[in-house]
C-alpha cells in the first residue's frame, strides 16, 4: 500500500511524510524485518508527531513496538 502515490512529500502532513519515508525504506529493502527503526529526530518534529507516524505504520502492520527496546520492522 502506498500512502500518497505521486504526491510530493512537502504537501503531506509531517507525520504522513515520516510514514511515507519509512514505508519506502521498508519496501526498498533498506529496512528488513527485525531491523530497528531509525531515529525520527532527523525529521525535526515533536515526539507526538513522530509517534503518530509510527502508530500509523503499526496499524498497517509494518512496524511493531517492543517495550523497553524500541520499534522494529
Amino acid at each position: 500500500m502506498v500512502l500518497a502515490p505521486g504526491l510530493p512529500a512537502v504537501t503531506l502532513l509531517a507525520h504522513r511524510r515520516i510514514a511515507v519515508d519509512l514505508q519506502r525504506a521498508i519496501a526498498a529493502g533498506e529496512l528488513a524485518p527485525g531491523d530497528p527503526l531509525p531515529s525520527t529526530r532527523e525529521y525535526g518534529v515533536s515526539r507526538g508527531t513522530a509517534r503518530q507516524a509510527l502508530s500509523f505504520l503499526a496499524r498497517l502492520g509494518l512496524v511493531r513496538a517492543v517495550p523497553g527496546k524500541g520499534r522494529f520492522v
